[in-house]
């Protein structure tokens, strides 16, 4: 008994000096969210603690219902440097077998908030929505006019509550990731878990790989703290603010006579301490 009593007081020292650590000094990085970033996460109804979830993407817009798995930034050279390999053609009958057995490998990532990665997501919105647009005018069936108009209230409701922030790079040394994207206030450096998988590339509508081309790319299995517990000082404020209905449709906003009832109601600031991992330090209403 006295030797699990004495484990459990040294984890719970280990646990409060890493915390301490963590937040000592100036902060690593420090960046205001909205709820669109940072929504409340689901939680059982026994569980009495509050928790944000983070919400991130992929660069590039995705229509509504198609997978796109392009590989972006995480090519075979950002592979190599994360340690994977990659001597096996993508064409090769076991390549498939063969990089999905390889390990996950720890890594560092760079999270873009509203940066120019957010302008092309709601460039390729915007001429989605476009595109919509055009073809509810020139559609005569009843059927797939309401598919349509669907379609476009979806894409408005994700235009107001997309999350902004976006995965824009890996690597294994924080600070070569913070060497290139000084801006402390956009970019956030954050511990991860990186895959190696065997893509098919899209034919259809982009083309430009010839039918069933294949590539082999990387991708993010997991940020490893994308849950924050909101502390206690802040609990009655939050749910304050989100108390206050969201109205998930622009003929309900109207009604309501809201604005823009189907945006973010809160901000968030985190800090990042020297261990890369967030703590919420303020959190204040939008009005």
């Amino acid at each position: 008994m006295p030797i699990a009593v004495g484990l459990i007081l040294f984890i719970n020292v280990w646990v409060i000096a890493g915390v301490v650590f963590n937040r000592s000094g100036e902060p690593e990085a420090r960046i205001t969210l909205t709820e669109r970033e940072l929504p409340k996460a689901w939680q059982e109804r026994e569980n009495t603690g509050l928790f944000l979830r983070l919400n991130w993407q992929m660069p590039g817009f995705q229509k509504p219902g198609h997978y796109n798995p392009e590989p972006g930034w995480f090519t075979r050279d950002k592979l190599i440097d994360l340690g994977f390999r990659v001597e096996m053609p993508a064409n090769d009958p076991r390549a498939y077998d063969y990089y999905r057995r390889q390990l996950p490998r720890d890594a560092f990532i760079v999270l873009e908030m509203e940066g120019p990665t957010w302008n092309l997501w709601r460039k390729g919105a915007a001429e989605y929505y476009a595109s919509l647009k055009s073809d509810l005018e020139k559609e005569t069936d009843e059927s797939k006019i309401q598919s349509l108009n669907r379609q476009i209230e979806s894409l408005k409701r994700s235009m107001v509550t997309q999350s902004r922030l976006f995965a824009v790079d890996a690597g294994r040394s924080p600070s070569q990731l913070r060497e290139r994207y000084p801006d402390r206030s956009r970019h956030l450096i954050v511990r991860g878990i990186v895959r190696i998988r065997k893509s098919v590339l899209p034919a259809g509508e982009r083309g430009k790989h010839g039918k069933n081309e294949v590539a082999i790319n990387g991708y993010i299995q997991k940020i490893l703290i994308d849950q924050l517990h909101v502390p206690y000082l802040f609990r009655d404020r939050f749910f304050q603010f989100v108390s206050k209905p969201r109205y998930w449709s622009p003929a309900r906003s109207r009604r309501a006579g809201k604005k823009n009832g189907m945006g973010p109601r809160y901000t968030v600031t985190l800090s990042y301490g020297k261990r890369y991992e967030p703590w919420i330090t303020e959190i204040t209403e939008l009005k």
